[in-house]
């Protein structure tokens, strides 16, 4: 990567400790090695700067804050001080090349005071009992004066005995780690047990004193967490300069030090060369994350990625800022070794590293997450999130199809999940970035990308955020975990027997979406005026074994409302084909009671929309199988919207037979009507339009009129009715109720008259208009199910022409020719040649044309395949039969009565049954 190279010390199989302490018993602490080694590693930070500005020349006359939270460098700079005072001429070299290397002038022509004794010590190690032991144990003076201190018996050394001992040998005092020692000091109850605190409180007040009155003998130093505690405030007294480690510059020099830190020669890398590398991302930080800014600010917001190269300032930010604060962090410290490592691992293979080069699923206990985590982890939730995303990452590279760039994306939602604050997890924009490379990633590909990862790892939340943020949780995300079930095929399949996998759901897709189209179509409320039958997949060769056995053709009474599937192909003068087909193989009876909901042209079957079974899908798992557990079922609206948006729109027309031809299918002709979306009330508003645009009352009262010739039932007629004609247009059937209102309304004009409980009605010269005929007849002859159908209609002439209504009509006798006789029933007339009928009263008898004899039989089949039988061979329904004879098998006393029933009491048969009559047990002995 343009010869970036890491230093010497990590380079190595084993990386050195990176944390900074003073003094080390083996004599390798950051004051005990020689100046050039801390000074080779140390980049010249506006904490340093401020800190060095301190001893520079007339030093103010106060002591010297270094704050800052753990880890922040003040044990450095504490290091770098020391040597500033016990090698002033080789720090101000270092500060001059700096300054005119990096064109620092607070670093130009530093003066550092000469002559002081460095004493530096991390207070908080507790190798001393008093603070004041190491002061003399360390000072080349210090032996005489700890003597006059102990025999003068005071609790603490006097300030005249400190100010003589620093006059003899002038000293810098550098106490690291200052608060945490204060802070473990109390006083022992009781008169006579020791002032610990007290003690200390004084002696620090001894030093600022002195600091501050003879700053030529005395600089005194100290490191502190905050500015909250009684340490701070013991020194706060005495003004003294503070150097702050959260200053508004911090992040910059931070990072600008760790650079430093880890790589020998970043500086002589040019910038150009950089940008270079790092356009497209540099570009596309700018597009995704600030669009909100002028174009003028584009060059600044890519200098930033040039200046933290080669990381992403991404990554420096989500490290420093939000997963680096914990506990057991040590920033910097662990940064350096977490960064050291990712570079050696990602360094060559792309251009700048990002949170997606923290691979997830990394191999190896040593290794750039496995220290991220070491670093980090306080609990066990850290590990188990990873082994979460693991998980995660291996359901999506199980697919069959590859998912590019998947391990990196699962890799950058993780990293940015383990932040302990509310804002963990990634946007869509950040994880966009996170993967971008040499070029532009389309946005339309990455939101595929996420959208598959996203369905298919169920442990990812925060889809619907309002700041969008994603990421990890032990937790199952239910809308995650429903979509990544929808998504498996295997799981949805009838024909997959899947043992390892008993949570299976084969055929629940197609039932939940053919229940939602029956739904939307069936109020709840009331009766739909035709029954509604969504056909299945299996629609075109076996339309009737996923049918409820309530709809099945055999059960049909009233119109049937048929929801097709696919889209059916009419040509210009409405002829199909294929629906006509279709009606001769399924559909054997009540052809004309049938309209067709048919979806628009152009569009797929709906089981073969992949996006609607997978939304149908999920609304099976949200509110079926899964709708016990509220978190599920809380979710189901979400998925039924689209589901009702796909579906609404998706027919736009319905068909309804006009013209049969069973011998020719592709000469059937249908009606089409336009619909505009699915609706409860549609069924109603087809039936309408049937009536008020298809429906033609002259054609009907025609046919009525014909069919009338004797009476007959109305039974009879919805039967006629039922069935298209072969030589004519067909009259729709408008429903049991709907036709026999208008038989009704036909009596009311005098057209023809209606039988019920042997009382014809029709109109009489009491009836004003037809309206109030119609009223009248209707309170009287009006009947509903089985004594409708047992209703008799005839000619007006049956009821004895304008009879009044409600008497019952004397016999018909027929005419007969004087000197005629009529024989008994079952005789022939005398002198009938035989082949000859016998004549009717006034006819001339004629000899009969030839008949030929033609019989059919079939197999034994299911009564509805016996009625379309007929067609198959021809038989129109007009033709006369010589005989008929219909043999059952196997069925109970009961079900043999039920069938005579529905045959017409008018027609005589003969019947003829084969039981075995049950044995009577002999009697007891």
């Amino acid at each position: 990567m343009l010869g970036l190279t890491l230093r010497g010390e990590f380079r190595g199989q084993h990386l050195p400790s990176t944390a900074i302490s003073l003094i080390e018993p083996d004599g390798t602490g950051a004051t005990q090695v020689a100046a050039d080694r801390i000074l080779a590693i140390t980049y010249p930070t506006g904490d340093i700067q401020t800190a060095l500005r301190a001893f520079h020349g007339s030093r103010p006359p106060r002591p010297l804050v270094l704050q800052g939270s753990r880890g922040k460098g003040k044990s450095h700079l504490l290091a770098v001080l020391h040597h500033a005072i016990a090698s002033p001429q080789q720090v101000e070299n270092w500060a001059n090349d700096w300054a005119s290397r990096a064109g620092i002038s607070t670093l130009q022509n530093l003066q550092l005071p000469r002559g002081f004794l460095p004493i530096s010590e991390p207070v908080h190690h507790g190798e001393f009992k008093f603070l004041w032991d190491f002061i003399f144990a360390r000072h080349p003076h210090g032996q005489r004066f700890l003597g006059q201190f102990q025999a003068s018996g005071e609790l603490f050394p006097r300030k005249s005995v400190l100010e003589e001992m620093f006059q003899l040998q002038p000293t810098a005092l550098l106490l690291d780690e200052f608060q945490k020692w204060f802070d473990s000091l109390n006083d022992q109850d009781g008169p006579t047990g020791i002032k610990w605190r007290t003690n200390a409180e004084r002696f620090i007040q001894i030093l600022s004193e002195i600091a501050c009155e003879r700053p030529d003998r005395l600089i005194f130093v100290v490191s502190v967490l905050d500015n909250q505690t009684e340490a701070f405030r013991q020194i706060r007294r005495h003004h003294p300069t503070l150097v702050n480690f959260e200053g508004a510059s911090a992040n910059d020099d931070r990072r600008k030090m760790v650079l430093h830190r880890l790589f020998e020669n970043r500086d002589q890398i040019p910038d150009a060369a950089i940008q270079n590398l790092v356009s497209a991302y540099g570009n596309e930080r700018f597009r995704l994350l600030f669009a909100n800014l002028p174009e003028a600010e584009r060059p600044r917001i890519v200098r930033e990625v040039v200046g933290s190269w080669p990381f992403a300032p991404e990554l420096l930010s989500l490290l420093n800022d939000q997963i680096l604060v914990s506990t057991a962090a040590q920033d910097e410290r662990d940064i350096i070794k977490i960064l050291t490592l990712i570079f050696r691992t990602r360094g060559e293979a792309v251009p700048i590293i990002t949170p997606a080069d923290f691979s997830v699923d990394e191999a190896g206990d040593i290794g750039s997450v496995q220290t991220l985590l070491d670093s980090i982890a306080s609990t066990d939730l850290q590990a188990q999130l990873r082994d979460v995303a693991i998980r995660n990452l291996a359901d999506v590279q199980a697919l069959t199809t590859p998912v590019p760039e998947a391990r990196e994306l699962v890799s950058s939602i993780w990293l940015r999940s383990l932040s302990p604050h509310n804002t963990k997890g990634g946007t869509r924009e950040q994880l966009h970035l996170d993967i971008t490379r040499t070029a532009a990633i389309d946005d339309n590909a990455f939101q595929g990308t996420l959208n598959t990862i996203l369905s298919n790892c169920f442990k990812i939340h925060g889809e619907n955020n309002a700041d969008g943020r994603l990421y990890f949780d032990l937790e199952d995300n239910p809308r995650a975990k429903v979509r990544s079930v929808a998504r498996n095929d295997r799981l949805w399949d009838v024909n997959v027997a899947d043992a390892n996998q008993p949570n299976r759901y084969p055929g629940k897709d197609v039932e939940f979406l053919r229940e939602k189209i029956r739904h939307m179509l069936a109020s709840e409320t009331a009766a739909p005026s035709s029954d509604i039958i969504v056909l299945g997949p299996d629609w075109q060769n076996a339309p009737w074994q996923s049918v409820s056995d309530l709809l099945q053709p055999a059960r049909w009474e009233k119109p049937v409302l048929i929801v097709l599937p696919a889209p059916i192909a009419f040509d210009a003068q409405r002829h199909a084909a294929a629906l006509a087909a279709w009606l001769i193989a399924n559909v054997p009876a009540r052809r004309n009671t049938l309209r067709f909901l048919v979806p628009k042209a152009g569009t797929t079957s709906l089981f073969d929309d992949a996006e609607l079974i997978f939304q149908a899908r999920c609304g099976h798992l949200t509110s079926r199988a899964w709708s016990t557990e509220p978190r599920y079922y809380n979710l189901r609206t979400e998925f039924d919207r689209p589901i009702i948006a796909s579906l609404k729109t998706r027919f736009d027309r319905f068909a309804i037979l006009r013209r049969w031809d069973f011998q020719n299918p592709g000469s059937c002709v249908f009606d089409l009507e336009p619909v505009t979306e699915l609706a409860t009330s549609l069924p109603k508003t087809i039936e309408d339009k049937i009536k008020d645009d298809i429906y033609d009352a002259t054609e009907f009262e025609t046919f009525v009129l014909s069919f009338v010739a004797q009476p007959r039932s109305v039974g009879e007629l919805f039967r006629e009715l039922a069935e298209p004609f072969s030589d004519r247009d067909a009259i729709p059937f408008l429903g049991d109720t709907q036709t026999y209102e208008e038989l009704l309304r036909l009596a009311a004009r005098g057209r023809i008259a209606v039988n019920v409980n042997n009382t014809w009605f029709t109109r009489n010269h009491d009836d004003e208009d037809d309206d109030a005929a119609y009223r009248r007849i209707k309170n009287r002859a009006y009947r509903s199910g089985p004594e409708q159908r047992a209703a008799q209609i005839g000619l007006p002439s049956v009821a004895g022409g304008g009879a009044v209504a409600g008497t019952t009509p004397p016999p018909v006798q027929p005419a007969t020719t004087p000197g005629a006789t009529t024989p008994a029933p079952g005789q022939t007339p005398a002198g009938t040649p035989p082949g000859t009928t016998p004549p009717t009263p006034g006819q001339t008898n004629l000899p009969l044309p030839p008949v030929t004899k033609t019989e059919r039989t079939t197999a034994e089949s299911n009564t509805i395949s016996l009625i379309g039988q007929l067609e198959a061979w021809g038989i129109t329904p007009d033709q006369m039969l010589t005989s008929a004879k219909v043999e059952f098998s196997n069925l109970t006393a009961q079900q043999l009565r039920r069938i005579l029933q529905q045959v017409p009491s008018a027609h005589r048969a003969n019947l003829e049954v084969s039981y075995q009559q049950p044995q009577t047990p002999p009697p007891a002995p």
